[in-house]
């Protein structure tokens, strides 16, 4: 086999290696739960999974109106890598501060984004200051409680 006939060949195994997997992580397990704050359910907050081992990956997820919550890596509720995670979590609302139209670069006068606030306490919107650990096992885990208090 001459080298142009071997770099086709790899080309040919690399690309449909690559898409076979169509989009998907390997070795994601599913994960869901609730988060309450002093015992009330937290709506429309985003939590994130940061991983505290290198080899794994972020995964995030969004409380409904109940509270509950399934982790996204890479596509919609595909599930997270088994492991420890610290856990962060803000829930974002408008002030209701109303803003004036600025001028940008170009001389165009434009509305600038609402301001926003995280209503939840501050310690949880940060890793380093978020004392929420979770192991995910090799199974997942369908039932986390994540419980805030002030």
């Amino acid at each position: 086999m001459n080298y142009q006939t071997f770099i086709c060949v790899l080309l040919v195994f690399v690309i449909f290696t690559g898409c076979s997997h169509k989009g998907k992580l390997r070795g994601l397990v599913p994960c869901c739960g609730t988060v309450t704050l002093d015992g009330t359910v937290v709506a429309d907050a985003q939590v994130l999974f940061l991983p505290v081992q290198e080899s794994l990956r972020v995964a995030s997820g969004k409380t409904n109106a109940q509270g509950q919550f399934v982790l996204s890596s890479l596509t919609t509720n595909d599930g997270i890598m088994p492991g420890e995670y610290c856990v962060t979590i803000i829930r974002i609302e408008k002030t209701g501060t109303v803003r004036k139209p600025v001028i940008n670069e170009f001389g165009e006068s434009v509305m600038p984004p609402p301001e926003t606030r995280n209503v939840l306490p501050e310690r949880y919107a940060d890793k380093t200051t978020s004392d929420i650990k979770v192991t995910v096992p090799a199974s997942g885990d369908k039932n986390i409680k994540i419980e805030l208090s002030q």
